[in-house]
């Protein structure tokens, strides 16, 4: 945690439809055993606890305190989720700076969010499964593929007949060996590594 001043502020989880003050059972971020309560406007609260004006690291545990806070509000009411770690200055700059200037927005949106919840998802997938995939599923890719294929073919038939040849009783020495290898490699290319037809 980095200090940022010395008194109080309000930490903010959510935004949610109610007009009478709560109290919840979720303990607020930080440890203190803060108490998670509304800052009520009109129709609208703001969930909150007492909060040090610090900046808070994402740490798991500090991410879980802001998550079990949301968790238990969304079992009574539909919200609108505030980003980790917003810290309001105290309870009258919540009703005055946030709620008040946008009680039309955040009651439409709490309206479309009705019955919807927030979802965080993560997609791991296996990259030679969706290189697989494109390749399955797009012609021009599989063609160029197939003829990125061929030429490593030949490379490693030439590179392989190369090697035969060495074997045989009239060797050649390794600086031969190396020259002609690498004449034959470079003729099958041209400037811009693409291959001679």
């Amino acid at each position: 945690m980095k200090v940022t001043g010395q008194s109080d502020g309000q930490y903010l989880y959510a935004v949610i439809a109610c007009s009478e003050p709560r109290e919840f059972t979720a303990r607020g971020i930080g440890e203190r055993g803060d108490v998670v309560h509304t800052v009520n406007y009109r129709r609208l609260a703001a969930v909150v606890s007492n909060s040090p004006n610090v900046e808070y690291e994402s740490s798991r545990r500090n991410m879980m305190a802001h998550t079990f806070v949301l968790e238990e509000v969304m079992e009574q009411f539909d919200l609108l989720p505030v980003r980790f770690g917003t810290i309001a200055p105290a309870a009258c700059s919540v009703e005055a700076r946030l709620l008040a200037p946008r009680y039309q927005e955040f009651t439409e949106l709490l309206e479309q969010m009705r019955g919807r919840i927030e979802v965080g998802l993560k997609a791991f997938w296996y990259e030679g499964a969706a290189v697989a995939e494109v390749v399955r599923e797009n012609e021009t890719i599989r063609r160029m593929r197939d003829a990125l294929n061929g030429r490593r073919r030949k490379r490693t038939m030439s590179a392989s007949a190369l090697v035969r040849r060495s074997s045989t009783p009239w060797r050649r020495s390794a600086r031969a060996m190396r020259r002609r290898f690498s004449l034959a490699f470079d003729r099958s290319f041209t400037r811009h590594g693409r291959t001679r037809s």
